[in-house]
C-alpha cells in the first residue's frame, strides 16, 4: 500500500539500505556485493512504484479522458523516484576538494572563454537572445561548431529549421563556402565536401542534429533521445544546443509565461543530469528588438529565465548589416557586462567576434543620431 504514495518511496528506500548495512556487517561480503544489494532493492522499489502507479492511472481511465495529466503524474513518479538514487550529503567545506572544481568544460568563442574560465561546464544552463531575424540560430551553430572542433560530442536539437537546413549551415561553417552552393550539391560533391572537411579536422566531434516539429517535444524527449543515442550508438553528449526554448512543448491550458519557466527548470536539471552545458536561445521583447543593444530588461515573457541561467548575452544587429553587437547580461563564474562587438555572414553561418566595445559611447553615439534627428 505504500508504494502507491510517492512520499514514502524515499523512507523505504533507506531504511531498506540501513537494514542491509546492518545485517552485512558482520558477514563475509565484499563491497561490491553490498553495493550490488542495495542498487537491487532500491531498484525493485523504483519499478514496483512505478508500475503501481501506471495500474491506478489505467483504472481510473485518466489517460483515456486527459492524457496530458496522467503523463504529468507519472513524470512526477519519476521524479519522485530519482529522489532515491540522490544518497549524496551534499559538500564539506574544506574538505571535498574534487567538488570545488567545475568540470566537463566546453569552450566557445574565446571573448566567451576568457571571462567564464574556459568556457561553460557541465552542469550549466546559457542562452543568447535577440530579436527574430538577428542570428540566433546562426550563433547556436557556431557554438556547436567551437565544441566539435575540439572533439566534443555536439547534439543539435532545432524546433524551427529542418534538419536538412541546420546540417547545411554546419557544412558551410566548417568548409567556409556558402549555404546556397552547399544545398544545390550533388550526392557525389557532398561526399567530396565531407572528405575536405575531415581531412581538415581529422579530431572533430560527432555532431547529431535531430529536429522536432515546432511545439511537439518537451524536454522528456530531448531526454528519451539523448538516452537512445547512448544505447544505440554509444554516444553521450558533452554539450546540448536547443533551437530554441520557446518553441518546446507545453501543456495544454498553460500559460505560457509559467509554462517557460519551467522549462528552463528542466533545461537546467538536464544539464545537471547529463554532466553537460545546454545552450539554448530566446526572443527579445518588442522594444528590445529596436535597440542597438539589448540587456535583461528586454527579455521576452519571463523574466525568470535570466534567474536560472549561469551565462547570458544577447546580439543586436541595429543597422540591418552584418555588424553585431555582443551584450554579456550575466555571468556567475566571472565579470560581466560586457559589450563586443562582432561580424556576422549569415551566407556562410559564420560568426566573429572582433573586440570590447565601450558602452558610453554606443550609448553617445545613439544620442547624437537623436539629436540629429530632432534638428532636421
Amino acid at each position: 500500500i505504500l508504494l502507491n504514495h510517492g512520499k514514502f518511496i524515499v523512507k523505504i528506500a533507506k531504511d531498506l539500505v540501513n537494514k542491509i548495512e546492518v545485517i552485512t556487517k558482520y558477514s563475509k561480503f565484499t563491497d561490491e556485493d553490498i553495493e550490488f544489494f542495495k542498487k537491487s532493492a532500491i531498484e525493485f522499489l523504483r519499478k514496483t512504484h512505478l508500475r503501481n502507479k501506471i495500474k491506478i492511472l489505467s483504472a481510473s481511465e485518466l489517460i483515456d479522458q486527459n492524457y496530458d495529466k496522467a503523463e504529468q503524474e507519472i513524470l512526477n513518479t519519476i521524479s519522485k523516484n530519482r529522489l532515491v538514487l540522490d544518497n549524496t550529503i551534499g559538500v564539506t567545506y574544506l574538505k571535498d576538494i574534487k567538488t570545488s572544481k567545475r568540470e566537463n568544460i566546453v569552450p566557445s568563442f574565446e571573448a566567451f572563454n576568457e571571462i567564464t574560465d574556459g568556457g561553460i561546464a557541465g552542469g550549466e544552463l546559457a542562452f543568447v537572445m535577440g530579436g527574430p531575424g538577428v542570428g540566433k540560430s546562426h550563433f547556436l551553430v557556431n557554438i556547436g561548431v567551437e565544441a566539435a572542433l575540439r572533439g566534443k560530442n555536439v547534439f543539435h536539437y532545432t524546433f524551427e529549421l529542418s534538419e536538412t537546413s541546420v546540417v547545411s549551415r554546419y557544412d558551410s561553417r566548417l568548409a567556409n563556402v556558402f549555404i546556397r552552393d552547399v544545398l544545390s550539391m550533388s550526392i557525389e560533391e557532398k561526399e567530396k565536401l565531407y572528405e575536405n572537411i575531415k581531412k581538415a579536422y581529422p579530431g572533430l566531434g560527432t555532431i547529431i542534429i535531430k529536429n522536432f516539429y515546432t511545439g511537439t517535444a518537451s524536454v522528456i524527449d530531448l531526454r528519451a533521445h539523448l538516452d537512445k543515442c547512448k544505447h544505440v550508438l554509444g554516444i553521450s553528449p558533452d554539450i546540448i544546443i536547443i533551437d530554441y526554448d520557446e518553441l518546446l512543448r507545453i501543456e495544454d491550458g498553460e500559460q505560457f509565461r509559467f509554462a517557460l519557466r519551467k522549462i528552463y527548470i528542466q533545461l537546467r536539471q538536464l544539464a545537471c543530469d547529463y554532466k553537460c552545458p545546454v545552450w539554448t536561445a530566446s526572443q527579445v521583447n518588442r522594444s528590445g528588438s529596436k535597440k542597438k543593444v539589448a540587456d535583461i530588461e528586454d527579455i521576452a515573457e519571463d523574466f525568470s529565465k535570466i534567474k536560472t541561467c549561469d551565462f547570458a548575452v544577447s546580439i543586436t544587429r541595429p543597422d540591418d548589416d552584418n555588424v553585431l553587437y555582443i551584450k554579456n547580461m550575466k555571468n556567475r563564474v566571472g565579470p560581466d557586462k560586457f559589450l563586443w562587438k562582432g561580424y556576422i555572414d549569415t551566407s556562410k553561418s559564420f560568426i566573429n567576434i572582433e573586440g570590447r566595445v565601450d558602452v558610453a559611447k554606443i550609448n553617445k553615439d545613439v544620442l547624437e543620431k537623436i539629436k540629429t534627428i530632432i534638428e532636421n
